[in-house]
């Protein structure tokens, strides 16, 4: 049996965005990767609650403010990114520095926008599953419908009776 592959997925957008991200993150998933989520800590809890990702962490305190200066890295960052053997960021991909500082630390680090260029065909869902090409990971033929885990069912029909 093949070792999971421990996969850092950094993104700090909003909940449609990182909605646009499931395709993928059940792609990674499908192809080997342990992944832990870098975002916003509610989305975090529902990707991991959904069993998406297996872990997740604030965006805010992970601490990649360090990435956009040419001062020493602080060695908490690098200790966190060393857990990694891969890193996928759809954040800082035009910022000048944040790229190469990241593969320094993680050199397979995919640095790619969170959303396609304007003059793009593709979907936001389709342009992040396609920056995922160099670890070939491929498109599903068939999307998914989100795993909703039975007790948050529960739990949503339980609010949704009236109360007597």
């Amino acid at each position: 049996m093949t070792r999971p592959i421990e996969t850092l997925v950094i993104h700090p957008g909003a909940l449609g965005d990182v909605l646009q991200a499931v395709p993928a993150l059940s792609a990674l998933e499908r192809g080997g990767h342990r992944l832990t989520f870098a975002g916003q800590p509610r989305l975090g809890e529902l990707l991991q609650g959904m069993g998406l990702v297996l872990a997740a962490t604030s965006f805010d305190a992970f601490g990649l403010e360090a990435l956009f200066t040419e001062a020493p890295l602080p060695e908490r960052l690098t200790t966190r990114l060393g857990r990694f053997a891969r890193v996928v960021s759809w954040f800082g991909a035009r910022a000048p520095g944040y790229a190469e500082r990241l593969r320094a630390q993680v050199p397979e680090a995919l640095v790619a926008p969170p959303v396609p260029d304007d003059d793009s065909p593709l979907t936001v869902w389709e342009h992040l599953l396609d920056t995922l090409a160099p670890w070939s990971i491929e498109r599903p033929e068939v999307l998914r419908p989100l795993p909703v885990p039975e007790r948050w069912r529960i739990a949503a029909r339980t609010a949704a009776l009236p109360r007597p």
